[in-house]
C-alpha cells in the first residue's frame, strides 16, 4: 500500500515539468577505448539486450543488502514502459511484448527494432547497421523543405499542458500511430550531434540539453554523443534509481568484456543492413 501512495503523491500526480524535477541522469564512465558514436550506440544496445533476456529468463541473480534477499520487483517494471500524461494525474503504461525502441536525432524520432521477425534479438554487427542506417534517415531529413518539429520537447511541459496536447494529437490518425509506436517502445536511444569534453559537460547534456531530444516520459534513454560518449536519462516514477544503476552496471560490465573478446567486432564500420532485416522507419507527425 505505501508503495502505490508514494507512487501517486510524489510522481503521478505531480503538474510540474518531469524534465529537471523528476527525470535524473548517469554518466558513462569512460569505455577505454575509442569508439565512434554508431559502435557505442551498438554496444550500448547489445548488452541492454543481453541483460534483459536475463531478465526474462529468470537468470538475473537476486541482490542482497547486508545478506538480506532485496525484493526485485522493480526489475520488472523498466522495459517498455511509459508515464502517460492525465489531467490531475498521469499513469503508467508498459508494452511488456514490445520488440523495438525509438531512436531521437536532431528532431526526428525514428523507430528500429532490437529483434529479427523471428524474435531473436540482432547481434552486434546487425546493430550496428541499423544505428548507421537510422543517422542517415534523421540526417537527411533535416534537408527537407518542410523539416518536422521537435515533438519530443512537449514531454518537458507541465504535466496537465502535455496531458491536453497530446489528446488533440490522439484525434488525427497519424499522430495517435507514432504516439503508440514511442509510447510502446522499451527504451529510447538519443543520439546527439554535441561532442561534451568531460563528464560534467556530459552530465548536463544528458540530463536534458535543450531539451528537444529527450522523451522524458520513457523509463530510460540510452543518451550516446557525437565522439562516443554516453550517458542515460531516466524517469524516476516506476522504479528507483538504484535499480536502474543496478542494471546498467551490469550493462557496463558486458561491454568491457566485449572489447577482449570481440575487438574487431566492435570497432568494425557498419555494413548495409541485411536481407531480411526490418528498416528503421521515421515517425510522421
Amino acid at each position: 500500500w505505501m508503495e502505490e501512495w508514494w507512487e501517486q503523491l510524489a510522481y503521478l500526480r505531480t503538474r510540474t515539468t518531469m524534465a529537471i524535477h523528476i527525470n535524473w541522469y548517469g554518466v558513462v564512465p569512460d569505455l577505454g577505448l575509442p569508439v565512434t558514436n554508431v559502435q557505442a550506440a551498438a554496444m550500448m544496445l547489445h548488452a541492454v539486450i543481453e541483460m534483459r533476456t536475463t531478465l526474462e529468463q529468470g537468470k538475473y541473480g537476486v541482490e542482497q543488502m547486508r545478506n538480506n534477499n532485496l525484493d526485485m520487483h522493480q526489475f520488472t517494471r523498466v522495459f517498455g514502459m511509459t508515464r502517460i500524461p492525465g489531467e490531475d494525474a498521469d499513469m503508467l503504461q508498459q508494452a511488456h511484448t514490445s520488440r523495438h525502441i525509438v531512436v531521437l536525432r536532431k528532431g526526428a524520432l525514428i523507430s528500429m527494432p532490437l529483434y529479427c521477425p523471428a524474435g531473436r534479438p540482432y547481434g552486434l554487427s546487425q546493430l550496428q547497421s541499423l544505428v548507421a542506417a537510422v543517422i542517415e534517415i534523421a540526417d537527411s531529413a533535416i534537408l527537407e523543405a518542410n523539416d518536422e518539429p521537435p515533438i519530443s520537447v512537449l514531454t518537458s511541459m507541465e504535466r496537465d499542458k502535455w496531458a491536453s496536447v497530446r489528446a488533440r494529437m490522439l484525434e488525427d490518425p497519424t499522430n495517435g500511430e507514432s504516439l503508440r509506436t514511442v509510447e510502446s517502445a522499451l527504451f529510447c536511444l538519443a543520439l546527439d550531434t554535441a561532442t561534451p569534453s568531460n563528464k560534467q559537460e556530459t552530465g548536463w547534456l544528458s540530463l536534458g540539453g535543450s531539451g528537444r531530444n529527450r522523451w522524458f516520459d520513457k523509463s530510460f534513454t540510452v543518451v550516446i554523443f557525437e565522439n562516443g560518449r554516453g550517458g542515460i536519462n531516466a524517469e524516476h516514477t516506476p522504479v528507483d534509481a538504484m535499480t536502474i544503476v543496478s542494471m546498467f552496471l551490469r550493462v557496463l560490465t558486458t561491454i568491457r568484456a566485449m572489447f577482449p573478446a570481440q575487438r574487431a567486432a566492435v570497432t568494425a564500420t557498419p555494413t548495409h543492413l541485411a536481407a531480411g532485416t526490418e528498416v528503421p522507419r521515421k515517425l510522421h507527425w
